[in-house]
């Protein structure tokens, strides 16, 4: 598959939203998507200088529970990195005045739903 071929470089990750045999919810409760929603909590932890396994360790422990009280379905996380490579830090320590100013720009380049 393709996240096989990705693990071969070093340093390189993937997090996707769900697995490949299910669907990504959006939230009422959250006027966003299930993952999203906690994606963005899990990268402003820490003043935003959070490790990726981290980020990833948050939201497969939240999502799933998440979908199934809102759509009574299964949603889980996947991640995919190489095995080469020190730890991914996501961000480092915003300035106050950033963290007023914070805005998310697009994460993922292009988006495929079933």
């Amino acid at each position: 598959q393709m996240l096989d071929g990705m693990r071969a470089g070093a340093g390189r990750a993937i997090i996707s939203s769900s697995q490949e045999d299910q669907s990504s919810y959006d939230s009422e409760e959250f006027e966003n998507g299930i993952f999203t929603h906690f994606l963005l909590e899990a990268l402003k932890q820490q003043n935003g200088r959070v490790s990726l396994s981290a980020v990833f360790d948050y939201v497969k422990q939240r999502v799933p529970k998440q979908a199934q009280a809102e759509q009574h379905a299964a949603q889980v996380p996947v991640m995919a990195k190489s095995e080469q490579g020190a730890e991914i830090i996501l961000g480092v320590e915003a300035s106050a005045q950033a963290r007023r100013e914070f805005r998310i720009l697009p994460l993922l380049a292009g988006f495929v739903s079933p």
